[in-house]
């Protein structure tokens, strides 16, 4: 019989086989994410991260410049930190090869994650399966692998958050819980909702059992996150960024859902044309004595125009929302295409799995609330999937933003049958 850290030591194996496999698939759709050589063109990672890399890396200057016809914006509190600091200094100090800084990520954070699932689950059988659950679905898997975007971390920082939780039972689990909250923190600005929920969960589980300063340890950790975050904004630019919207381009992303035609093009049809037009239909309300807003100034103007803009428009908002309930429980299609892509209306199959355990895992959690047979679980997955969602519902949603959820429900479904084989055996 293999002993269990020859176990682990053959499932990283095969896991990071997987990386390389997944890495010639990526190279061979976007061969412009290398050079020559195969190191990484660090400008073309989407979502702005690329440059904020590169800034780093030529003159430790962190800042992007968003520019739409003409109108170039200087973002520093734009994208979250953690993301653009941690591959710099892969890049930096490590290699520029893209493959080599691929895998290092993976194996940073898978080796945790399955640490942490081996710690609290103490059997071979269980990993097996967690493995199995986590490489098993390609949409997953191809989300869960990537650089960019943020999901390519969180997919691992939830899982690792959930079980930590769920299996609370010493002083390191609280730091462990503590510092993962920080770092998801300061990896995607729509995970405050999640953070601050958590946090607080955890501050009136752990009041039971420990004093007042270790069950604040999680909300300290969070305050700590926050005030690195607006210290440094503070130092770049003198003003102070909001607790409750730690990014100033949120109010950029809440207008264009907050577009009359962004329920046409949602969710089959990326909204980059919207985005477009937006900031051309605000352009001249973006200037104040013929200077151009910065930054924290744009994000205000567009979050009172769009809180203003749903206010007034109050079904349509509705109409919008439960298309976005579709994307998180039903739809199977691939969504966030451009309108003339050869795959568009298409099916995504490996979404199928991912539906029915969600649905599965809400009808248990439903039904356990109802009859009031809840148990931590269900409450933490409930708390964890409403907190992860709802910045989604309000702005939008697309099926790789739910991959995280979507491992973590396969997680809480694992778990409930595991607990009952296990309850029944004994």
């Amino acid at each position: 019989m293999l002993k269990k850290k020859t176990l682990f030591i053959i499932i990283l194996l095969v896991f990071v086989i997987i990386n390389f496999a997944f890495y010639y698939v990526l190279i061979s759709k976007f061969p412009n994410y290398t050079d020559d050589l195969g190191n990484i063109n660090v400008n073309n990672l989407h979502f702005f991260f690329g440059r904020v890399i590169d800034n780093l890396i030529q003159d430790n200057n962190y800042y992007f410049i968003h520019g739409y016809h003409g109108l170039n914006v200087n973002y520093v509190m734009g994208r979250l930190p953690f993301i653009p600091i941690f591959l710099t200094l892969i890049i930096k100090f490590i290699s520029q090869n893209y493959l080599i800084i691929l895998i290092i990520k993976n194996i940073i954070f898978f080796t945790i994650t399955f640490l942490v699932i081996s710690k609290f689950f103490d059997t071979k059988k269980f990993l097996i399966i967690s493995f199995l659950l986590f490489v098993y679905n390609p949409h997953n898997l191809f989300t869960s692998l990537s650089l960019i975007p943020e999901e390519g971390y969180i997919s691992y920082l939830l899982i690792i958050l959930f079980l930590t939780v769920y299996k609370m039972s010493s002083l390191k689990d609280i730091y462990l819980a503590s510092f993962i909250l920080i770092i998801i923190f300061l990896t995607k600005a729509s995970m405050i909702y999640l953070s601050y929920t958590l946090s607080l969960y955890l501050f009136f589980k752990l009041k039971k059992s420990y004093n007042i300063f270790y069950s604040s340890i999680p909300l300290i950790f969070i305050f700590i996150g926050y005030t690195m975050w607006a210290s440094f904004g503070y130092y770049k630019t003198g003003k102070i960024i909001s607790p409750m919207s730690i990014s100033t381009m949120s109010g950029s992303t809440l207008i264009v859902s907050s577009n009359k035609k962004f329920k046409n093009y949602y969710h089959l049809q990326t909204p980059d044309i919207l985005e477009s037009k937006m900031w051309k239909k605000h352009e001249k309300n973006l200037f104040i004595n013929d200077k151009m807003m910065d930054e924290f100034e744009i994000n205000d103007y567009f979050v009172s125009e769009s809180i203003s803009y749903i206010l007034n428009n109050k079904f349509e908002f509705i109409e919008v929302c439960l298309k976005k309930f579709h994307v998180i429980f039903t739809n199977i299609k691939k969504d966030a295409q451009v309108f003339n892509s050869s795959g568009y209306n298409s099916l995504r199959l490996s979404n199928i799995p991912n539906k029915i355990i969600l649905i599965i895992s809400f009808l248990i959690i439903f039904r356990n609330f109802i009859l009031k047979k809840y148990d931590e679980l269900d409450v933490i997955f409930a708390l964890t999937f409403l907190s992860f969602v709802f910045p989604y519902i309000i702005g939008w949603v697309y099926t790789r933003h739910i991959v995280p959820v979507y491992l973590v429900s396969h997680f809480y479904l694992f778990i409930k049958l595991y607990n009952l084989k296990f309850n029944f055996h004994k």
